[in-house]
Order: structure tokens, then sequence, then C-alpha cells
């Protein structure tokens, strides 16, 4: 009887150390996140805007998109999110959604630039240079060919690298890079005996790990010990993530089931996805994340997984 009774106390230390005085409100405000945002286009180049909505609880949710522009002189977008270039300027993008009788909207900037398509002399055109790439990546240059009217011709092109031990080209235009350095990579045909080339110039950088970082601050939301630093960044060559906590984090040893989760909900792990449970409690360690873009998840939470309750929460910025 005796073991019964301490075994009822125990539990309600862990009860009352993990619950608390914490006050958790699970809703949140509608959202519209624009996954692939860009700064600027050209004249007459089209560029396709994708979004997603999350509702007040966090959740992913297929609503209808209303997109305009504030400057259709400059830009205009379609229905389904596709911007043209009309001129050179500036103009704002904004996709709005109707939900339960509320607007939810977000708004991009975007610039355009003079127009560089068409040219009145023949000319091999490229479509998107690339200024760098690390060792081992690829990129796949796009060209076009006008004539002296200034129309688009069909053409062979030929390709070729001055520095092969940098980066090399294949006869598609896919270059690799081999090692650090600079090229130059030639476009090339002949039309009625004439050769008519373009050239662009690329940098090779050694390989880097991670590419499209983001970073946050962890923050207690409770009366334990929590802080730190973090940053979420893709894995190179994967369709992975890795999240960094980094050397200035600090967790109260204190807290029984300890869990990291990634949600769009910063007061839910209703449909967070649950990485592991906390074992480190001071210094830098890392967490991989298998099969997720880094735009999926707006907040890194730490939660009492016993008793559902929250302990702390940072969100992920870009």
């Amino acid at each position: 009887m005796r073991n019964i009774h301490v075994a009822f106390v125990l539990i309600l230390g862990l009860l009352y150390n993990c619950i608390g005085e914490d006050i958790i409100n699970d809703t949140i405000s509608e959202e519209i996140r624009f996954l692939n945002p860009v700064e600027s286009i050209s004249a007459s180049e089209t560029y396709k805007l994708n979004v997603r909505f999350f509702n007040n609880i966090g959740e992913e949710e297929m609503v209808t998109i209303n997109w305009s522009s504030d400057n259709n002189s400059v830009a205009s977008v379609n229905a389904n999110g596709l911007v043209t270039g009309i001129s050179e300027g500036n103009a704002n993008i904004k996709a709005q959604a109707t939900v339960n009788s509320k607007i939810v909207e977000n708004t991009i900037p975007i610039n355009i630039t003079p127009d560089i398509s068409g040219p009145k002399s023949e000319e091999i055109v490229f479509l998107n240079p690339k200024a760098n790439i690390a060792v081992s990546e690829t990129h796949q240059y796009n060209v076009k060919f006008y004539n002296g009217s200034g129309e688009e011709e069909v053409t062979d092109i030929t390709w070729s690298s001055s520095n092969p031990a940098k980066v090399i080209v294949d006869v598609n235009g896919l270059v690799t890079g081999v090692s650090a350095g600079t090229a130059t990579i030639k476009a090339e045909t002949v039309i009625n005996n004439k050769t008519i080339e373009n050239t662009t110039s690329i940098t090779i950088n050694e390989a880097e790990e991670n590419t499209n970082l983001k970073s946050g601050i962890i923050k207690t939301t409770s009366s334990y010990n929590l802080k730190g630093s973090f940053t979420l960044s893709e894995i190179k060559n994967s369709n992975n993530l890795l999240l960094a906590i980094e050397s200035d984090y600090e967790a109260s040893t204190s807290l029984p089931g300890l869990y990291v989760y990634l949600s769009n909900n910063p007061n839910s792990i209703g449909s967070a996805l649950e990485i592991a449970a906390v074992t480190t409690f001071s210094g830098a360690h890392t967490y991989t994340i298998n099969n997720k873009g880094i735009n999926d998840y707006a907040y890194v939470l730490y939660w009492c997984k016993p008793f559902g309750v929250k302990v702390g929460e940072g969100e992920i910025n870009n």
C-alpha cells in the first residue's frame, strides 16, 4: 500500500513539473505563403509563382487563389499565378483568398528589367546565365538563336569550355563543376558559312554541404530554461533537411519526455512533424529530416510529449 502511495505522489509531481501554469491558444492567423518568390524578371519573360494556404491550426488547405498586379503596365499575372514582364519598372503581385468570409492575402514586389530578347542581328542569347556553381554541381544552359530579322530560328549549337580542368560542358549545354576556378562557356553555330557565338563566365566554388539556409532563435514558453539559435538548410543533392542547433543552446534536464517538432502552428503538434526525443541539453547538435522541403514548416517546437505541454518555440526565418 505504501508503494502505491509513493507512485501516486511521483506521478503528481511529474504532472506539476510539466504542466505548471502554461495556457495554450491552439489557433493562429491564416496564411498564404509564397514558395518561390522572385526578385526580378525581364520584360517579355514569364515566371510561375506558387503559393500554399495554411489554415488557423497551421494545416495546409486547398483554397481558390485570386491573383492581381498593382501595375499591369509593368507586370501582369494570370489566374494561375503566371507573371509576365511587360515593361521596365516595379509592381506588386498579390495572392488573395476568401475563407469563411475572411480575406487572407500576401504580396511580393517584383522588378521588371529591360527586354533582352529578340535582337535585330544574328545572335545567340543565353536565357539562364549562371554566375556560380559548386564542385560536382551541374547547370543546364539554355540558349536561343535569332536571325537577322530578330526571329527565333532553330539551329545546331556547339558547346565548349575554356578550362575543362575547372568545368566541363556536354553537347547539350550541361555544365559540371570539376574543381574551384573560373571558365568561359561558349555556344557557337555556323549559319551560311558565318560563325555566330556567345560566351558566359562561370565560377566553380568548393562544394558546400548545405544550401538555401534559414535560421531562428529558440525561446522558452514555460518556466523551464530553454534557449539557443538554430539553422535549417537543404542538404545538397538530396530531398532532406538539416536542423542544426547552435553552441549557445541550453535546455533544462528536469523535463521528462521532451521532444522537438516542426510545425506550422506554434500552439499545437496536432499536424506537426515529430523529429526526435531530446537527448542533448547543451551545446551544438543536429537532426536530419528526410523528404521534406525547406518551406514546408514555419516553427521549431519543443514539447513535453507525455503530458502534451509546450515548452518552447523558434520561428523559422528567411
